[in-house]
């Protein structure tokens, strides 16, 4: 079972909670038709991880929003959302009030809790804790986003087993649940967390399953010495096996880690809360992490639907940077705009790739650069302009060559020898 974390948590708040939204079914309503929300002129977000400034940035967007505030009971230090997903916020005019708790809503006057840090919890953060003094802000909506968890009326129509919190009882390692046979995996088992963790947990899960009905895989065998081999070269095992370490020394091992963190944090924080960071500078950063992927990238060729893009292997050309090219074909594309909408480039391959035309009326119809083929006839356009072609018997294209550059020639040639499959007439 992997039913996730998606009901949203319970805010204790005193006087009016009709004007209380909860972030997840805001976000719904607003990704189907944003112009169906009216929350006032002055929005409070009630929350400090990537939900809040998701709801936050959200209702900026709607009409007659004047003011976002996102209010938190912690610093901004401890403040669990994403710094890229803050400093977007910020740059949208978001404004964040640390150290504070609501506490009754009543007209357009929402009463706050002023907080300060106490001790640490059990999530290694500083304890909010209550003050006496109070505040008031306006307030029209409230949109709270402070976590959410499993739905424990579906885990027990299920017969899932859950505890005290709502979440499903579970094996650590295995994610078997106390019916048996019965896996939960991701957030319903942990709470909230990430994708990739949520993937490793259901990795889990599958390898105990199999486990559990073709058993455990066996251990390799130790390698059993014969007098007759030589072991002038085997490994000194003793020599590799790790020592215990003392209790001092795992110690500072930890302080030495968390220093390290606290370091790389604190130089995040003060990157995204320069006045310098925003979309622009955020793009242009991740921009300078590329690591030459456009070298294969093939993404066009994985999103269509009717597989009407083709990655033509050139290595062997010797006139291409590139180890693939892409080829459209024309008959197979129904223009979903797929591979526009998903290409990393100034795409749309459906409009700017080679083309192979199975037909020729559709060639005719057409303003894309490509190819038609009719037996050893060839028509080519390139940038506009049509050239009479035919292929020879050594496979060389032949005729109206002369406008036509080396590369496309080669491609065209290379369809011909290795991809004659791709050719011939196709029924509209």
């Amino acid at each position: 079972y992997a039913i996730g974390s998606e009901v949203d948590n319970d805010i204790p708040l005193q006087g009016d909670r009709s004007r209380v939204r909860p972030s997840l079914s805001f976000l719904s309503a607003f990704r189907k038709d944003p112009s169906t929300l009216s929350l006032g002129k002055h929005v409070v977000v009630v929350g400090g991880g990537n939900t809040a400034m998701d709801s936050a940035r959200a209702a900026t967007r709607i009409k007659g929003v004047e003011k976002v505030s996102v209010i938190y009971r912690r610093t901004e230090k401890e403040m669990p959302a994403d710094h890229e997903e803050y400093g977007m916020a910020q740059q949208e005019n978001v404004e964040f009030i640390f150290l504070a708790n609501p506490e009754r809503f009543d007209g357009n006057m929402l009463t706050v809790r002023k907080m300060e840090l106490g001790e640490m919890d059990a999530s290694g953060r500083r304890r909010p804790v209550a003050t006496e003094e109070t505040f008031t802000i306006e307030a029209d909506t409230m949109i709270t986003a402070i976590g959410e968890h499993a739905d424990t009326e579906k885990l027990t129509w299920y017969g899932v087993p859950v505890n005290e919190k709502g979440w499903a009882k579970a094996d650590e390692e295995t994610k078997e649940s106390e019916v048996s046979d019965v896996y939960v995996i991701g957030d319903a088992q942990s709470g909230p967390s990430t994708v990739v963790r949520c993937i490793a947990s259901a990795r889990a899960a599958v390898e105990a399953a199999i486990d559990k009905v073709l058993g455990p895989e066996e251990e390799e065998s130790e390698h059993v010495h014969d007098e007759h081999c030589d072991h002038d070269h085997d490994d000194d095992d003793d020599a590799f096996e790790e020592e215990e370490m003392s209790d001092e020394e795992r110690v500072q091992l930890e302080n030495d880690e968390n220093e390290f963190f606290a370091d790389v944090t604190d130089k995040k924080s003060k990157i995204l809360s320069s006045k310098e960071f925003g979309d622009k500078e955020f793009a242009a950063t991740e921009a300078a992490r590329c690591m030459e992927c456009s070298y294969l990238c093939n993404k066009c060729v994985d999103v269509c639907p009717n597989r009407a893009n083709v990655a033509i292997d050139v290595r062997n050309l010797g006139l291409f940077a590139d180890p693939f090219q892409i080829l459209h074909l024309d008959a197979y594309c129904n223009e979903c705009g797929n591979c526009e909408t998903f290409c990393p480039y100034d795409g749309g391959p459906y409009r700017k790739k080679f083309t192979l035309f199975s037909r020729k009326d559709d060639f005719e119809n057409s303003e894309n650069s490509g190819f038609f083929a009719e037996g050893e006839d060839i028509l080519v356009r390139l940038d506009g302009k049509i050239y009479e072609c035919e292929m020879d018997a050594d496979g060389i294209l032949v005729g109206e060559e002369e406008g036509i550059t080396d590369e496309v020639a080669a491609l065209i040639e290379e369809v011909f020898t290795s991809y004659s499959y791709l050719l011939g007439y196709v029924e509209a």
